[in-house]
């Protein structure tokens, strides 16, 4: 639509021609030559000190008669001030089985399945409207939303980036701005409402197609008549929408009289307000969301100063929040722990959603030691199990026969008891002893009195020796068991029979313990390594060998030719090439003259025998090309070259 703007002038102060002035009755001051925007209609500009307006001239919109029987709606352009009248497309379906298409169209549809309501012929804005016979349910599909959030249902009101969501028990309203597009579900009972402007002429289903001649121009006054319906009791807790195309409790009857509309509506006197509160956000989701806050939907209401607790149960209450077990309110996100189970007070729903504690897995312990008993608690809400001691299940101590003493041990929950030898020989069941004959007499029988003591055996033993006993003696002996030597460090080792031990100062030196012929020898073997000199190898090819002790390299390669891709960047251009160039080992030496009483000193460089010079092409930035000449390494070869001083040291006289 073109915009042709007419002029009106405001006079204000005269101002002398000669001199340009800027506009300073306005608010706020202007200055010459500026334009600015009055409203979405009138644009003002200050010339020389006057303020000059310019009204936008839209052409005449005339109100169509739209033959599916609703009303045509303002269609505003970008700008805000000029527009254009158009039929939307509305389809109801009442009951679920008496359907009236888009064009107005009525017919009758029993059939028991799933099918489309309203689908894209060209598929521009991923919408879909499928309805389900069988259960009444119906189905809205735009860009994968679905009215399930992470699993978890969502009671209206809800809104998310792409769908509204609202209702007040009696209908539940799906609106998605962004297609101007809006549902109205109640029972069995729908309607579907969708622009002409994004979807005329590109649909097909039980809905019917979109035609793009819906309307007609508006006929004279006698063609508006409408008969009204029969008006329901005044209920000041039931109210209709004031909106003629908003209600379809009513099948709309329209005649075959091409010129007259019968819209069945429920007036009510009594006032309405905004749709009703809940205690789960309803009007403030419902009043950011939607750009048609001010409508009202048919439902119950609570009377004034108290809210609907949630729209599953039927209270109000003069207050919202979630309540706790303990009778006081809880915040949304609050959460607490009763009976077993963690709850929450959800933040889409503000209501209690309360989940079993999850326990870990039990895994029973190993109650084997002595005095020990499986026990099996409840903490948290969780099962445990656990080790106790009971000493009602240790053992007594027990009895040693002769040669042998009690030995306890402190055990988790119980004393372990052992009998260990005395260290006293035993033979018929008679300790051994050792006697002397003391300087004391005995008084009766006027004999020196025999000193006896039990023969006690030496079972201490020094590192790798272990004490046998000899079934001809009292006392038995050490025996060596493992081999014992001495490092070059000065330490001493006790290693196994068959055991290897390697010297953490000198990984190429080996021990073995060997058993020859009943004697226990300690082997010592040494590594040769083959020659290593780290000035032939190549940098980072050292290594070790598995047992620490030899190193090992790459040779560093003879004196050769080598490439390597090269970008080179010349006064802003780029190019890629091969350069080569010359590396690899070549001879030097450094011997004692007698003659000259001096060191000798001999140096090669690997360095490039034969070059050439070779053109390549740069790419400059912007995009063009430039050559450039660079040289080329041919052959190499080692040559003589003077040695670098090293530093000298005075000799000694």
């Amino acid at each position: 639509m073109s915009h042709n703007y007419s002029s009106t002038s405001n006079t204000t102060l005269p101002i002398p021609s000669t001199t340009t002035m800027d506009c300073y009755d306005v608010d706020p001051p202007r200055k010459n030559g500026e334009s600015w925007k009055v409203d979405n209609c009138t644009n003002s500009t200050c010339i020389n000190g006057e303020v000059t307006t310019k009204s936008a001239s839209c052409a005449e919109a005339t109100e169509p008669i739209c033959v599916n029987g609703h009303k045509a709606v303002k269609i505003y352009e970008d700008n805000g001030c000029c527009f254009k009248y158009e039929c939307d497309c509305v389809c109801s379906v009442l009951e679920g089985s008496n359907y009236m298409t888009f064009d107005g169209k009525s017919y009758t549809f029993n059939e028991s399945c799933s099918y489309y309501l309203v689908k894209e012929i060209i598929n521009k804005y991923n919408l879909t409207i499928i309805v389900n016979n069988n259960d009444k349910a119906l189905t809205v599909i735009y860009k994968s939303t679905t009215v399930h959030v992470n699993g978890k249902r969502i009671f209206p009101a809800y809104s998310n980036s792409v769908l509204q969501l609202t209702n007040t028990l009696k209908a539940m309203t799906l609106e998605i701005p962004e297609i101007d597009t809006t549902v109205v579900y109640r029972t069995s009972s729908f309607k579907i409402d969708i622009p002409s402007s994004l979807f005329g002429g590109n649909t097909e289903g039980q809905c019917g197609g979109k035609l793009p001649g819906l309307c007609r121009p508006v006929a004279s006054p006698r063609h508006t008549l409408c008969h009204p319906h029969n008006s329901t009791p005044n209920n000041p807790h039931n109210s209709t929408p004031n909106n003629p195309s908003a209600s379809f409790n009513n099948w709309p009857n329209n005649h075959d009289h091409p010129n007259i509309t019968h819209n069945s509506t429920h007036n009510l006197s009594a006032s309405f307000n905004n749709p009703m509160h809940t205690c789960h956000l309803y009007n403030e989701k419902y009043q950011a969301g939607s750009g048609t806050a001010n409508r009202t939907q048919e439902g119950c209401y609570c009377p004034e100063g108290t809210t609907l607790f949630n729209t599953v149960y039927d209270t109000c209450v003069p207050s919202c929040g979630c309540v706790g077990p303990d009778g006081k309110p809880k915040q949304p996100n609050d959460t607490w722990t009763v009976e077993c189970k963690e709850c929450v007070c959800d933040m889409d729903s503000l209501s209690v959603e309360c989940k079993s504690i999850e326990c870990p897995a039990i895994q029973s312990p190993n109650c084997s030691e002595t005095g020990q008993q499986l026990v099996r608690k409840t903490e948290n809400c969780c099962p445990t199990e656990s080790c106790e001691c009971n000493v009602t299940l240790c053992p007594p101590p027990m009895t040693c026969p002769l040669g042998l003493i009690l030995n306890e041990t402190e055990g988790t929950c119980c004393k372990s008891y052992s009998c260990v030898p005395e260290g006293v020989c035993i033979y018929n069941m008679t300790k051994f002893k050792e006697c002397y004959c003391g300087p004391e007499m005995d008084p009766v029988t006027k004999l020196n009195i025999a000193t006896c003591t039990p023969v006690v055996c030496e079972t201490n033993c020094s590192e790798g020796y272990e004490y046998e006993t000899a079934i001809d003696k009292c006392c038995g002996q050490c025996v060596q068991k493992r081999c014992i030597f001495t490092t070059p460090d000065n330490t001493t080792r006790v290693i196994d029979v068959g055991e290897t031990f390697v010297s953490p100062d000198d990984k190429c030196v080996k021990y073995t313990c060997e058993n020859i012929n009943g004697d226990l020898v300690t082997k010592e073997t040494k590594t040769t390594c083959p020659a290593y000199n780290p000035l032939d190898c190549e940098p980072g090819t050292e290594t070790t060998d598995a047992d620490g002790c030899c190193k090992s390299c790459k040779v560093r390669s003879v004196c050769e030719v080598q490439k390597k891709e090269t970008v080179i960047e010349v006064n802003g251009c780029k190019g890629t090439v091969n350069l080569t160039s010359c590396a690899g080992h070549c001879g030097s030496s450094s011997i004692y003259s007698a003659e000259a009483n001096e060191m000798m000193h001999q140096c090669e460089c690997c360095q490039e025998e034969n070059t050439s010079y070779q053109q390549m092409e740069l790419t400059c930035a912007d995009g063009s090309k430039a050559l450039h000449a660079y040289i080329m390494v041919e052959t190499c070869r080692c040559k003589k070259a003077d040695c670098v001083p090293g530093t000298q040291r005075r000799r000694r006289r």
